[in-house]
């Protein structure tokens, strides 16, 4: 009999991202609870959890899964303009994913639409090179006071 493969150590990590990319919000909470082992420091717990950077909030609402924003926000209250590896905010993997709703409900609570990216790139750059939803995405992003100049 072969011995048992070597369980992968980044596997319930792996389960976690994909739990909010997918909008999954009982395997979400269900696979950050034991992440977190009972500590009580859910928050932190769910934050430490990147895959270059991009959390948990950054794969659901680059997706538009409003289930699992919410959660992160309003219950957990992770940091909407926590930036990944390359300084991307969840608002622009919502701009990116073209989540309409995403964007709006990041920009109702809180996130910055003037925060650039490793490269200088706000969310209103990103809209601008999407394309067709430029003018929905533009008219969200400008009405929350974005002073960004294309």
């Amino acid at each position: 009999m072969a011995p048992p493969l070597p369980s992968d150590p980044r596997a319930p990590t792996r389960r976690l991202l994909q739990a909010a990319a997918d909008g999954d919000l009982a395997a979400f909470k269900r696979i950050a609870g034991k992440l977190d082992g009972g500590k009580g420091r859910l928050r932190e717990t769910v934050e430490g959890v990147r895959d270059r950077g991009a959390g948990a909030l950054h794969v659901s609402s680059g997706r538009g899964m409003l289930a699992v924003c919410s959660y992160l926000v309003e219950e957990l209250q992770v940091d909407v303009d926590a930036a990944d590896d390359s300084g991307d905010t969840p608002l622009a993997y919502a701009v990116r994913g073209r989540s309409i709703d995403g964007v709006k409900y990041l920009l109702d609570h809180g996130s910055n639409p003037d925060k650039p990216d490793n490269k200088g790139y706000t969310p209103l750059h990103v809209a601008a090179i999407k394309g067709p939803l430029i003018c929905t995405l533009n008219t969200y992003l400008l009405s929350y006071a974005c002073r960004t100049l294309l």
